[in-house]
């Protein structure tokens, strides 16, 4: 598991998330 406390899955994909319904899905 390299860079495990760097890198959190989980927040990731609430940031992406959160892009994703402001943006839209065309925006992706």
């Amino acid at each position: 598991m390299p860079r495990a406390k760097a890198f959190d899955p989980d927040e990731v994909l609430q940031q992406v998330m959160e892009l994703f319904w402001e943006q839209g899905y065309e925006a992706t």
